[in-house]
């Protein structure tokens, strides 16, 4: 009996949450509308007197990501784009697959996990060789590469470049898709 009432009690829960969503999916999609094409997002309807229909929404965060406040929710605009178009937002990391943080375009969005979003990153901006992946040691250069919390070291090299290209050997073959060389 206390069985029954715990899986009552879970498949209310449930019901619950799904109610919860679709009602956010509802006042998402009567408040805000989203070009898939362009990635931008624009206001339905006015809001506030700061809030004008037509207007394009979202402010830019330190990290460069467009942020949106909605019924006292913060969003990030990439997620809610993937909200948008396929109903939940996404359990995982998004990426953006150029790189640029404010592109929201769902066809430069995919599903990444932690290791794959760093795969994905440009070079470091401390980076005083110019080639991502690679730094001076000793009068040489050296290649080195992370994936999935394991370092490797590739080699030493006599040029900027030779490293460069060992690297990016490296990232395609750990990486795949996710990698980039910039």
């Amino acid at each position: 009996m206390a069985e029954q009432h715990i899986m009552l009690i879970q498949c209310l829960d449930f019901y619950m949450v799904e109610q919860q969503m679709q009602t956010e999916h509802e006042i998402i999609k009567n408040c805000i509308d989203y070009n898939p094409d362009t990635g931008v997002f624009v206001w339905k309807i006015s809001c506030s007197a700061r809030s004008f229909k037509g207007q394009r929404i979202g402010w830019r965060t330190k990290a460069g990501y467009l942020r949106v406040q909605l019924n006292h929710h913060r969003y990030l605009l990439h997620r809610l784009a993937w909200f948008f178009v396929y109903g939940e937002f996404p359990t995982g990391e998004l990426d953006h697959i150029n790189g640029i943080t404010d592109d929201n375009r769902i066809i430069n969005l995919r599903l990444a996990n932690r290791s794959q979003q760093c795969s994905n990153q440009k070079k470091s901006v401390v980076n005083t060789t110019g080639f991502k992946g690679v730094s001076r040691r000793r009068g040489r250069f050296l290649a080195q590469i992370q994936y999935e919390k394991q370092h490797y070291y590739i080699g030493d090299y006599d040029t900027p470049e030779e490293a460069h290209a060992a690297y990016c050997k490296k990232a395609d073959e750990l990486h795949g898709e996710f990698s980039r060389h910039e």
